[in-house]
């Protein structure tokens, strides 16, 4: 569902940016009619591969020659100056920009994870999280976060994502609303929703309220609600796989619990083994509520694993007794989106010994 503008977004700098262009910087305002909340994580990654590495290395050399340590102020702010630098910082600049208009806002809040102590690293014990991603950075990633965090004011994400953050953003603010008499998913909460999520990463799909992904439509608003429902694609009828299922995607609470059940490549955490897409879609598609889509799963996890605890062998190679509930929480933890600082899904249960996440009294949960 498109969402029309009613706020003023003339007299910004321009969305598209090409190699060699002037600078396009603009420091938005935090506080609008409809604040733009920017997974920033995303930016140092594209602007960095789309960037010179050569340029990237003769910057560097010449910092060495000035004797200038790396990551420290100095260094940052030398770098920050060099005409070597400039196209990468503008286009993250360009990026700000574009998303931000994109998404028909006028105000925005980058969001930044800066810290490695996201906990989810510790609430891992099947597989390594996030374990098959490359180490290696583009070129100016680092540049290009501090230029972020220096000159865009992004919020800094220590203990958890930033993708975390966005979501207890928007998530407080729908609270706000109906607290204020709005309903959850009424026409009044979406004309007065006054935050949009702006990212083309899929797990932030689950939190409802105004979403804005780049790649499409070129970012034009679009709705999550609370429930949501899945959304499979298939492969074209000329595609030798024609018919079978090539993708699921989705939004709010089903996409949430489909991933507990499919797992997530890219985040590295598998779900239940071998259930794959079409047995995911079978099993969720026609869950009418919250409650039945957790139902539905719970009792997957128990056919596949049993009423009784077993030893199961960690990626770290330790052996640990476990039970089919200590395999839902795990997954539910690593795909949960945060709707409060600090809290966790399920946060009654306690798993083995081997995730080093403890829960502390004041930290609240979500039951399902």
């Amino acid at each position: 569902m498109a969402k029309s503008a009613k706020w003023d977004v003339n007299n910004v700098a321009p969305a598209l940016w090409c190699e060699g262009q002037a600078p396009c910087f603009k420091l938005w305002n935090t506080k609008g009619k409809m604040t733009a909340l920017i997974d920033a994580d995303m930016l140092p990654y594209i602007c960095g591969f789309l960037a010179s590495p050569e340029k990237w290395i003769e910057v560097l050399q010449k910092a060495s020659d000035k004797k200038l340590k790396p990551y420290e102020r100095k260094w940052f702010r030398w770098l920050h100056r060099q005409p070597e630098c400039q196209d990468a910082i503008n286009h993250c600049d360009s990026l700000v920009n574009g998303w931000t208009v994109g998404a028909q806002a006028d105000s925005c809040i980058p969001y930044l994870t800066v810290g490695t102590g996201n906990f989810r690293y510790d609430v891992a014990f099947s597989r390594e999280y996030k374990g098959t991603r490359k180490q290696d950075k583009p070129p100016f990633f680092e540049l290009l976060k501090w230029h972020l965090i220096t000159k865009h004011n992004a919020v800094q994400s220590l203990t958890e994502e930033a993708d975390d953050l966005m979501s207890i953003e928007q998530h407080s603010r729908n609270e706000l609303l109906v607290s204020e008499g709005a309903k959850q998913g009424s026409k009044e909460s979406k004309m007065f929703s006054d935050t949009i999520i702006v990212t083309k990463d899929k797990d932030l799909r689950m939190v409802a309220g105004w979403h804005s992904n780049p790649d499409i439509n070129k970012g034009e608003p679009f709705w999550v609600d609370y429930k949501g429902a899945l959304e499979p694609f298939y492969y074209p009828e000329e595609h030798k796989y024609a018919g079978r299922m090539k993708k699921l995607g989705g939004w709010g609470m089903s996409f949430f619990y489909a991933q507990l059940l499919m797992g997530d490549s890219v985040d590295n955490y598998q779900g239940i083994p071998l259930v794959g897409m079409k047995a995911t879609y079978d099993a969720l598609d026609n869950c009418t509520s919250v409650k039945k889509l957790h139902k539905k799963v719970v009792s997957l996890y128990k056919k596949k694993y049993g009423e009784d605890k077993f030893v199961f062998e960690t990626w770290t190679k330790k052996k640990l007794k476990v039970g089919w509930k200590d395999m839902l929480v795990q997954q539910g933890r690593l795909a949960w989106m945060q709707t409060h600082k600090g809290e966790v899904w399920m946060k009654e249960h306690v798993l083995p010994e081997s995730s080093k996440w403890k829960l502390k009294s004041d930290k609240r949960g979500c039951d399902g």
